[in-house]
């Protein structure tokens, strides 16, 4: 623990001069509107779908990727120029102290309170220590600026601006500034549902796999009508914002598979959400592939155990990848499942391999694992070679932005992933 704290210090030091830059050129870009988004889920899709609508109106930019920490904060203020009008910040958390720094860094004009969930447990006590780090963002929020916040999490609906700025609400609470009926998602349909904003109405189409992202779509409409945008064009903004790859974005196969990649968030609650995904889908047949989660307080038995109940009942077939894998296998059959029905793999390579045989026609795949694992790189081998062999990589980008992975299609009638 002293280690790591000594780490933690000697990291703030150094990264100094970097915040120290960021807070003078923030200081300088008055006519550019900062829009802090953060929450323990959904954070990248609420920060993509807001960029894209406003994108429709004026010059916006937006964070890279998913660099919110210590470092990609100040990195996205200083690639901010004075010709954008709007800037869309994510900004994360891995332990207490974190948000208020970024809150000083940003000095946002709003900032936007998606949930509060379990993710990076090792540095909270408990949902309540998340929730009250999460509204550190809004300390430094500016005195005319205002905060959004999502109704339906109890914890997020209790937070309050600290200068009392002005709050604007949505999700389901019949209160909210903005909420949505008729929702549907049901793959292969796409979430879609019809916005409501005061006595407006608008049925709003997107590409997002999952009832889940509604929570996304609903914060960045409301953030929008905050800004004075028209819910037509928060409707078009939306129909254009494509899924994060990685976070449940679909990749086709060439022999008509298709496979929804997860593999960029490892918390457990967001592999509930996932599940729930592939348990409601339309697919003749639907297959679990998944190697562990993070934030998941329990052995690695019960957590394999958890994974092979899960799968048994959402999934047709089960595909286990780690060196427990076994553990899986043995209870999922134990519980019911027929033995060709339930595979383990120790390495990434071996089950892409038995997927390249397996998958066909109408089969939808959930691929679930840890970030550092990048599984994603099974779509990759499905199509054809890559070069990168690491079991463990701690870069935070997906692998497909990655100089190391060196994919080369082998095969002749793939054809590249589509949204």
């Amino acid at each position: 623990m002293l280690r790591r704290g000594w780490g933690n210090a000697v990291s703030v030091l150094v990264n100094l001069p970097l915040v120290f830059a960021a807070m003078v050129w923030r200081a300088c870009l008055r006519k550019t509107t900062f829009i802090a988004i953060t929450g323990s889920l959904g954070k990248t899709t609420a920060k993509e779908c807001l960029a894209a609508i406003l994108a429709g109106i004026a010059p916006t930019t937006k964070t890279q990727g998913t660099a919110n920490g210590r470092y990609g904060l100040p990195r996205t203020i200083l690639c901010v120029r004075p010709r954008h009008r709007y800037a869309v910040v994510e900004a994360g958390t891995d332990g207490p102290g974190n948000m208020i720094r970024s809150s000083l860094t940003l000095r946002p004009d709003a900032v936007v309170v998606l949930n509060v969930a379990r993710t990076h447990t090792q540095s909270y006590r408990d949902l309540d220590q998340t929730a009250r780090e999460k509204s550190r963002l809004m300390r430094f929020l500016d005195r005319k600026g205002f905060a959004v916040l999502n109704a339906g999490d109890e914890r997020v609906r209790r937070m309050t601006p600290p200068r009392g700025q002005r709050v604007f609400c949505f999700g389901n609470a019949p209160d909210s500034d903005v909420r949505a009926e008729d929702v549907r998602a049901q793959w292969p349909g796409r979430l879609e549902f019809t916005a409501v904003c005061g006595g407006e109405r608008c049925r709003v189409r997107t590409q997002l796999v999952g009832a889940h992202w509604l929570d996304s779509a609903l914060a960045a409409i409301a953030t929008a009508r905050a800004l004075g945008v028209s819910l037509d064009m928060c409707a078009e903004g939306l129909a254009g914002a494509s899924p994060y790859t990685g976070r449940l974005s679909p990749w086709p196969t060439n022999n008509g598979a298709t496979i929804l990649r997860d593999d960029f968030n490892g918390s457990v609650d967001s592999f509930e959400r996932a599940v729930q995904v592939l348990r409601d889908a339309r697919a003749t047949r639907k297959i679990l592939v998944v190697s562990d989660c993070s934030d998941f307080r329990a052995k690695p038995r019960k957590r394999m155990h958890y994974y092979a109940d899960v799968g048994r009942e959402a999934a047709a077939m089960v595909v286990f990848i780690g060196e427990r894998c076994d553990q899986g296998v043995e209870r999922a059959v134990r519980q019911g499942m027929a033995p060709e029905c339930a595979h383990g793999f120790c390495g990434m390579r071996d089950a892409a391999e038995f997927l390249k045989g397996e998958l066909r026609e109408g089969d939808l795949v959930l691929l679930r694992g840890q970030t550092y694992q990048h599984l994603g790189r099974i779509c990759h081998l499905l199509e054809g070679s890559i070069a990168c062999e690491r079991t463990h990589c701690d870069r935070t980008i997906v692998c497909d932005d990655c100089s190391e992975l060196k994919f080369r299609r082998t095969s002749a009638n793939a054809a590249p992933p589509v949204a």
